[in-house]
């Protein structure tokens, strides 16, 4: 489920950051599946729910889930899940309802940008190695990084013709600077695209540039694919806002200043708004991870990819069919404290 669309920690150095941490506030999100037995036999349900990490635009404080619950990482991308594992007395009998799930509860900031005069950073092009600061990655992180530069198909495609040819024209225009390349993207893709099919889940990028644009997070695949282009590592952001909500976003990186937010859809709705660098009190949102396409497990050794974690993902074991007798039921929320 894509409605309108944590992030790891790769990060610059504290002291060198591109936004300022504004106004703390905290919220509990509560992401829970009421399973209700309607007459099945079951002998193990699995479960899978996004984990919402600490990053710089959240602090998490507390996380307390149901029984079964292990928190693991998925391939590459920096997201963590968390995959619930229920037996025995812990499903529920027929007739029963149980809800398998977890709170957490949240320190979310308001977010200004601080660009300094940027330094002689120039767009990397194919040399990733121009990001590398030896005092402050490790191989990890560059290994990272250099993920985030490419193919994540068929949702991000820095190699697609229009993508790749259009990156060239704003980059002539960006005198090497990545942060004027980033807010060139920006304005391009939210003036070029429009806001369409919400709730329709994340398509191929193929698909939007056809249809001449899409909801949120596809919205967001454009820029991403088009800051990948010039080797400038991004993503999505995957999350839900504080009014219940899903939405996703973007970010891409600096070596100055680290992962910067930025929300196309927003300024595709409000030209005049600024939401480069800059989450304001309104636009608060818990991310659950970041990127598409997760690789994840739903036992050890048998991995699956998940284009999101908004939803859940369940598997069962039992005799005969489930249908009807076994029922799911999200039930997400976000609530101020």
């Amino acid at each position: 489920m894509l409605s309108c669309l944590v992030t790891s920690s790769l990060r610059a150095s504290p002291d060198k950051t591109g936004v300022r941490k504004l106004n703390p506030a905290q919220h509990r999100l509560v992401n829970r599946i009421a399973l209700q037995n309607n007459g099945y036999t079951a002998s193990k349900v699995v479960i899978i729910l996004a984990y919402p990490q600490s990053n710089h635009y959240q602090d998490l404080n507390s996380f307390r889930p149901t029984a079964g619950a292990e928190i693991l990482s998925a391939k590459n991308s920096g997201a963590k899940y968390v995959r619930f594992t229920v037996t025995g007395n812990d499903l529920p009998g027929p007739g029963e309802t149980r809800e398998i799930g977890y709170e957490a509860d949240l320190t979310l900031y308001e977010l200004e940008p601080d660009f300094t005069a940027e330094p002689s950073v120039v767009l990397p092009g194919k040399r990733i190695e121009a990001l590398k600061k030896p005092d402050r990655y490790d191989k990890t992180v560059l290994k990272q990084l250099r993920y985030f530069t490419e193919s994540n198909l068929p949702y991000v495609d820095p190699n697609h013709s229009a993508i790749k040819g259009r990156g060239r024209m704003v980059m002539k225009k960006s005198g090497g600077s990545i942060l004027r390349y980033a807010q060139n993207i920006y304005d391009y893709t939210s003036r070029a695209y429009r806001y369409l099919n919400p709730n329709t889940g994340i398509h191929p990028i193929d698909q939007i540039i056809q249809n001449g644009g899409g909801d949120c997070g596809n919205l967001s695949s454009i820029f991403i694919s088009l800051m990948r282009t010039q080797a400038v590592p991004a993503r999505h952001l995957v999350g839900i806002r504080a009014d219940n909500n899903f939405h996703a976003w973007a970010e891409f990186y600096h070596p100055r200043y680290g992962w910067i937010p930025v929300d196309v859809t927003y300024k595709n709705s409000n030209q005049r708004g600024d939401y480069f660098g800059r989450i304001a009190s309104r636009d608060k949102a818990i991310i659950l991870h970041p990127d598409v396409n997760l690789i994840v497990e739903k036992a050890p050794g048998q991995s699956f990819t998940a284009p999101i974690l908004q939803g859940f993902y369940w598997w069962v074991w039992g005799q005969g069919s489930v249908d009807g007798k076994l029922v799911p039921e999200q039930r997400i929320s976000v609530q101020p404290l």
